[in-house]
């Protein structure tokens, strides 16, 4: 995997002792975290955001993909079915709730932030 950087993928942490005595402070405890079936997850194109804001740091980013019917046609059959659309549908990817904090450190440490 080389040339790949993985972001944000910090191990978790807890407070205890491995050794299961009380005695002292308790220690920190980094447990990895494993991405288990990601491979195994479709790549979806999307070209459609959007973002509602619910307070100062918490928002809902929804993710969708528009894709345009199919116009063929003389140029005045194509005006005539492009005039006929009332829309062109979005379909939904996914619905994700980020607040600002988390979300700003994927963008910071993105490799390819200019």
């Amino acid at each position: 995997m080389d040339g790949i950087k993985f972001i944000n993928c910090e191990p978790i942490v807890g407070y205890g002792r491995r050794d299961g005595q009380r005695a002292g402070s308790p220690e920190p405890i980094q447990i990895p975290l494993a991405w288990i079936g990601l491979d195994d997850t479709p790549v979806l194109m999307a070209n459609q955001y959007l973002c509602q804001f619910l307070d100062k740091d918490q928002f809902v980013l929804s993710i969708g993909q528009a894709v345009p019917p199919p116009i063929m046609g003389e140029p005045d059959e194509v005006r005539d079915q492009v005039m006929q659309l009332t829309h062109v549908a979005v379909k939904p990817l996914a619905r994700l709730s980020l607040d600002k904090g988390h979300f700003g450190g994927v963008v910071r440490d993105h490799p390819a932030k200019p």
